[in-house]
């Protein structure tokens, strides 16, 4: 759709027939001709005395630098630099008394590439490949490669470019060239021109799981066995609590938090709406009711100061989270239920061996939801725990794991269950993961280092910042992305994507503006930090996987990004 007059800039000598489209933010400069039925994309910069003839496309953010004629029959893909005096041809057998448009050849100039000065493009449906490179004066008679750098009258391809710009001199044993620059692996035949991506996160599954694995398969025991009693115990003295019953889910450890507590139908719990899902529907589950609060600013986490105003006859306990991996404000959660009687649950399913002021997630509250999803710092592949100091809630939460059965006598059901047990091929993973967890967790915690020192001067990326006495774990290692950034939050995703990072956004819409909770009578503006947050952070990789050469290349593309 063509902008109107006023959202692209025209010189006053520029000619711009009817009917060409343009897009925003395009400029057309000093005597540039653009004919009816042409079409150029946003963000364009057409230079003085250039040509775009009826039919021809340009993409977006192209550069046409000056006494460029762009004839029908050729089209300039996105972000595409063409050099002064550059001649596009399309008439395979020019002639001044003949012409006839069935004799026209197109020219295709992919996105990326650069056309150097005074080159000419002899048409005959040519290809110019992604981010491939004409220098200056070059007649090219035949295709360019994806990548490749041209010169000479006939033009020869002498080497390779990364979309950088740099020559590509480096091989890695796969065949592909190495760029020196931004360490992009590129093939010259262009079927793998994007480099090599880092995903967000990477499970650590070595030989020792595997191994554990077969021995429970040999075993015949797969279910709820052996192996889940001793990470149970293990996972208990890891926190420093007295007990830990083992789940199948994190969902399920919350479910059983709430049900261990008593929280039933018309009760009312306390918590955060920027969180996973999980959190606020282990609650309903129950039959009570989610009471949201909104969070800090600075550590993602349930803000003490609002908690009061939202306690109500009804209300029965707090539900905080540990966002991210890092433990919430539990001296201050702790006085306000205290004050009012009130229990407090842990969600720690993202803060497996955080600590709060000496003490261990999972040891910091009447009793704790832990998850092991595959993504986790430590996972079972799917699974949870509950920790508590409590041998009732213990006990209680064993039954609610085995649909309301004592697991001392079967078949005698106390009250209402759920089949949440944890099986021992969970359990076995568990067990090994335990082993390495402060190794990984330290991995973890230098690379966050890294990161933060990395950033620290970026106008427009604010780091994870950590309160005295916190050690967090960096679940997910999130800045936030402000309007002091020359990007956009999903624009710097979209970038560092392209360039081989993957990243996520923890969480896009705040719980309290999805459908099941609206009809709760929450509405878009009730919680504002929560809502200013999902609109700004982003997680960057931070899993004890990454090199300091990959850490390097992310700091430095969000450091140059423009």
């Amino acid at each position: 759709m063509s902008a109107l007059p006023e959202e692209y800039f025209k010189h006053e000598t520029a000619i711009v027939e009817d009917g060409a489209e343009i897009g925003r933010g395009s400029k057309i400069w000093h005597h540039a001709h653009i004919r009816t039925g042409s079409k150029i994309g946003s963000d364009c910069n057409i230079g003085k005395n250039c040509y775009v003839d009826k039919g021809a496309v340009i993409g977006s953010r192209v550069k046409l630098q000056n006494n460029v004629s762009v004839w029908h029959g050729v089209k300039i893909e996105d972000e595409v630099f063409i050099g002064p005096g550059v001649t596009l041809t399309n008439d395979l057998y020019p002639r001044a008394f003949i012409w006839d448009d069935a004799r026209v050849a197109t020219t295709l100039i992919k996105k990326g590439a650069s056309v150097g000065a005074n080159s000419t493009i002899l048409c005959g449906n040519r290809v110019i490949g992604e981010y491939a490179m004409v220098g200056a004066g070059s007649v090219v008679t035949k295709d360019v490669p994806p990548h490749g750098l041209v010169v000479g009258n006939p033009a020869r391809l002498i080497g390779h470019v990364c979309k950088c710009g740099m020559t590509l001199k480096e091989k890695t044993t796969s065949g592909a060239y190495k760029c020196s620059s931004c360490g992009a692996e590129i093939r010259t035949d262009g079927s793998d021109s994007k480099p090599k991506m880092v995903y967000i996160a990477s499970p650590v599954i070595g030989e020792k799981e595997q191994a554990l694995v077969r021995e429970v398969l040999q075993s015949g025991m797969l279910a709820q066995g052996p192996k889940v009693a001793a990470f149970e115990q293990k996972f208990a003295e890891l926190c420093g609590a007295k007990f830990a019953v083992a789940v199948n889910s994190g969902t399920a450890a919350l479910h059983c938090c709430n049900y261990a507590l008593g929280i039933k139908p018309g009760d009312e719990v306390i918590t955060v709406s920027f969180t996973f899902v999980a959190t606020a529907n282990s609650i309903i589950m129950q039959g009570a009711r989610p009471v949201f609060v909104d969070v800090r600013e600075d550590t993602f986490n349930i803000d003490p100061k609002k908690i009061e105003a939202a306690i109500t006859p009804k209300t029965k306990a707090i539900l905080a989270v540990d966002l991210y991996g890092q433990p919430a404000d539990y001296d201050a959660i702790h006085k306000i239920a205290k004050k009012h009687n009130l229990k407090v649950i842990e969600d720690a399913a993202q803060s497996v061996f955080a600590e709060y002021k000496g003490k261990k997630a999972g040891n910091l509250t009447d009793i704790a939801g832990f998850s092991f999803y595959a993504t986790k710092n430590l996972i079972t592949g799917e699974g949870g725990m509950i920790t508590t100091n409590n041998e009732e809630m213990a006990e209680l939460c064993r039954r609610f794991r085995h649909h309301g059965q004592s697991e001392k006598t079967r078949y005698e059901y106390f009250d209402l269950g759920y089949n949440y047990r944890m099986t021992d091929l969970s359990a076995a993973i568990g067990l090994v993961q335990m082993e390495r967890i402060s190794e990984l967790t330290e991995q973890r915690q230098k690379n966050a280092e890294i990161i933060t020192s990395g950033l620290k001067n970026v106008k427009g990326i604010i780091t994870p910042i950590t309160p005295p006495g916190l050690v967090p774990v960096y679940h997910q290692y999130t800045v936030r992305v402000t309007k002091d950034y020359p990007m956009s939050r999903d624009q710097l995703a979209a970038y560092l994507k392209e360039n081989g990072f993957g990243c996520g956004v923890y969480y896009p819409k705040p719980l309290h503006m999805h459908p099941h909770f609206i009809n709760m009578g929450y509405k878009e503006g009730d919680f504002p930090v929560s809502e200013r947050l999902a609109k700004e952070v982003l997680s960057l990789p931070v899993h004890p996987k990454l090199t300091r050469d990959e850490l390097d290349k992310l700091i430095r593309l969000i450091k140059e990004a423009k």
